[in-house]
């Protein structure tokens, strides 16, 4: 989960935690990266386990990748500068 709001980051969440859900119930992050603050989207390839941080306030807005194959631990794996900014991606 990315977010457009300053100083956010992403939030991982595993995804079984849906399993026990109560109307009280409160979603804990399996994870958070910190490596920017903001971003408009996030685009994610599957099959390669890479995250692709769209329009942040890092790599002039470019991609910013993230390796998310140990999801618990997503790791930078670059940005991408050459077109400047990018609004949105598909993988």
């Amino acid at each position: 989960i990315v977010s457009e709001n300053e100083d956010q980051g992403m939030q991982v969440l595993e995804l079984t935690q849906l399993n026990n859900v109560t109307s009280n119930s409160v979603l804990k992050e399996t994870a958070h990266y910190n490596r920017f603050g903001h971003a408009h989207n996030i685009a994610i390839n599957e099959e390669t386990g890479f995250a692709y941080v769209l329009g942040s306030n890092t790599c002039k807005g470019g991609l910013h990748m993230i390796n998310i194959r140990r999801p618990q631990f997503p790791k930078f794996a670059g940005c991408y500068r050459g077109d400047g900014y990018t609004h949105d991606a598909q993988c």
